[in-house]
């Protein structure tokens, strides 16, 4: 799109949620049938981080990414020296529509017939044995159509094994990044459903960097959003049995 629509954009984003962003709110972004052709670029995205004032990121509760593309994924990761942990705590990745309404009632958000329906073609024309992005509930009922009885992802199991037998005594694990391009190879192959062996993984980086890149893209983290707050009130610096 041209600099001038994208500006126009932004010019009816703001006259609309300025009035909201005044309290707490919740952002809902269907990252839908965007392509090439319509995308924004990194630095506008970035002119546009800039642009939004305090309140704008203070009083965002929670932001749900509806269907979120390797190209935003990607973005968001380019963007992460920019941005502030918090906003990362806000952010929820939701691969499902059901999922949204996990969140909220549909009375509460009624998406486009439009959107709706073509969320629903992705999800069908996405290879069924998803475990990346896709929530724990449904990871372990993808592993119990495969013969498995296990209340752990078979991933945590597998990075976890691997991690136990070679690489805790590996400088800088978890902290240093493994090779990419292997990373997303062996991604590809747990979700198209294909057996893997870690064990032959040479490099522990590529295997804990794997088992961050789960754990991350998970649409509800560890410790869930919805608790998020109790996490928080629990810890008491003055209180020594917290």
């Amino acid at each position: 799109p041209k600099n001038s629509d994208l500006e126009r954009v932004v010019t009816y984003f703001i006259k609309v949620m300025d009035p909201i962003v005044e309290n707490e709110y919740v952002l809902v972004y269907t990252h839908t049938n965007l392509s090439s052709s319509n995308r924004p670029s990194l630095p506008w995205i970035k002119k546009l981080y800039g642009i939004f004032i305090r309140k704008y990121r203070k009083n965002l509760k929670q932001l749900y990414l509806v269907q979120p593309t390797f190209w935003i994924r990607t973005l968001l990761a380019c963007l992460k020296p920019f941005v502030s942990h918090k906003f990362w705590n806000k952010l929820i990745y939701i691969t499902d529509v059901s999922q949204l309404y996990k969140y909220m009632s549909i009375s509460q958000l009624k998406l486009p017939e439009k959107i709706v329906q073509s969320m629903q073609a992705n999800k069908h024309a996405t290879n069924q044995n998803l475990v990346f992005g896709v929530s724990l509930d449904e990871v372990l009922r993808l592993d119990s159509h495969q013969g498995l009885d296990i209340q752990v992802p078979l991933i945590v199991q597998d990075t976890v094994n691997a991690l136990v037998k070679s690489g805790l005594k590996i400088e800088g694990l978890f902290r240093m990044s493994g090779n990419y391009a292997r990373i997303e190879q062996i991604k590809k192959l747990y979700d198209s459903g294909k057996p893997v062996n870690l064990d032959d993984e040479k490099d522990p980086h590529v295997v804990a960097s794997l088992l961050k890149s789960y754990l991350r893209e998970l649409p509800d983290p560890l410790f869930t959003s919805k608790l998020y707050n109790e996490f928080v009130e629990s810890f008491d610096e003055n209180d020594p049995q917290k």
